[in-house]
């Protein structure tokens, strides 16, 4: 069991969260914000910075924590944003050696029930095929969107998704 903490919960610059990270006895960490910007947007000088770091301190990283179809990305969001954002992370992750990122699955924007849970499928189908073609894996967090609504969704989505590159994470904050 890998045990680590989505690290901007404790300190906003990397270095201060990896000094977090060791404080717990922990060899590992979860990229989400680096300086207020999360690390599947941040630019590539910065991303350069950011792996030189987490090789000088010998920290692994196990999941980057994207904003992938999350609370700020409803389901009428341009879904552009979210194919970028997977693209671009699968190649830094590759350099990590990170297999997981954590996303959501779409909130509604004043869709019917039926079709927010067909858009947000098709969408997460897709994203699951470029994982797949990543060699990655989505983990689907429970707070946000149709799969977090309720334990019978998850299921429900997960049913559907039907791929090892598409898995759940459960968060308890």
């Amino acid at each position: 069991m890998i045990i680590s903490g989505i690290a901007d919960e404790g300190a906003e610059g990397l270095k201060r969260q990896i000094e977090l990270q060791k404080m717990l006895g922990w060899q590992n960490i979860e990229l989400r914000l680096i300086d207020k910007t999360n690390i599947s947007e941040i630019g590539d000088n910065s991303f350069e910075r950011v792996f030189a770091l987490l090789q000088e301190e010998n920290m692994g990283v196990v999941c980057f924590s994207s904003p992938i179809a999350n609370w700020a990305r409803p389901v009428t969001s341009d879904f552009s944003r979210d194919v970028d954002d997977l693209k671009r992370s699968a190649v830094r992750m590759r350099r990590l050696g990170t297999e997981y990122i954590r996303i959501m699955s779409y909130p509604n924007d004043g869709l019917e029930e039926r079709e927010w849970r067909n858009e947000a499928f098709r969408r997460l189908r897709e994203l699951t095929s470029i994982a797949a073609g990543e060699n990655i894996t989505l983990v689907h967090e429970n707070c946000s969107g149709w799969g977090g609504r309720s334990p019978e969704n998850l299921r429900i989505l997960l049913e559907e998704m039907d791929s090892p590159n598409f898995q759940i994470v459960f968060d308890t904050g």
